[in-house]
């Protein structure tokens, strides 16, 4: 039996390493370790190829928050593009300060390739809205739009700015995404949520932040995504 066995520092004992009774097709299997430790609650991970990282476990047993972005300026912007990972199934959006330059609402544009973001019909957007607070309430169904407006019942003058949260989530195996995002404008007291999926046959490639008809005056965010790989 193969062992490489590690004396304790005090020598009270020993640690050891003991290699399978053979390996698949009496490969030479070699494991390379990582260039530091991990943070706490980490755990190792191989890439297929024998190289071993560290990664945080996601809501998903199997998969890894594969990419963390964050960005802090975004004035002068007319876009944004949240570019998705490979075997995306999640993605959380969190931005603050957005404010728009000239008339419009802030929404989403999501693409199913890399040459053209907006690439999605009218007809395949199909979701709700809800305003909260102020003088009254109201609700819309959105059947047919060409992106999702999450500053739609807000105020759309320049300068006006925004606070909201966003979670895209793909529905199971399928290439269809359900969404629910809720917006506050600052010192209005008012709160939308927008909530309902984009129905496509083909993988995500990215998720646009855009000021629609405008363009970014202002405004901070950090976004998550998850995958399988």
């Amino acid at each position: 039996m193969a062992e490489v066995k590690i004396a304790a520092d005090s020598g009270g004992g020993s640690v050891g390493l003991v290699g399978p009774a053979s390996t698949t097709g009496n490969a030479a299997v070699q494991l390379k370790l990582p260039v530091a430790d991990g943070s706490a609650n980490q755990h190792l991970k191989t890439d297929g190829s024998g190289n071993l990282g560290w990664v945080t476990p996601g809501d998903n047993p199997n998969s890894s928050l594969s990419v963390t972005y964050q960005t802090s300026n975004i004035s002068g912007d007319t876009n944004y593009d949240l570019v998705l990972p490979t075997n995306c199934y999640q993605v959380n959006f969190e931005g603050w300060n957005l404010s728009t330059s000239g008339s419009g609402n802030p929404g989403f544009y999501v693409g199913t390739n890399t040459g053209n973001t907006s690439v999605l019909s009218s007809g395949q957007y199909k979701y709700s809205s809800i305003k909260f607070g102020n003088s009254s309430a109201g609700s819309n169904n959105f059947g047919g739009e060409n992106a999702i407006y999450f500053g739609d019942y807000l105020g759309s003058a320049a300068g006006d700015t925004y606070w909201t949260t966003a979670k895209f989530s793909r529905c199971g195996d399928t290439d269809s995404w359900s969404f629910d995002i809720l917006t506050t404008e600052y010192e209005s007291n008012v709160l939308q949520q927008v909530y309902g999926f984009v129905d496509t046959t083909d993988p995500l490639v990215r998720i646009r932040l855009t000021p629609i008809g405008s363009a970014w005056d202002s405004g901070e965010f950090r976004w998550e995504a998850w995958s399988t790989v």
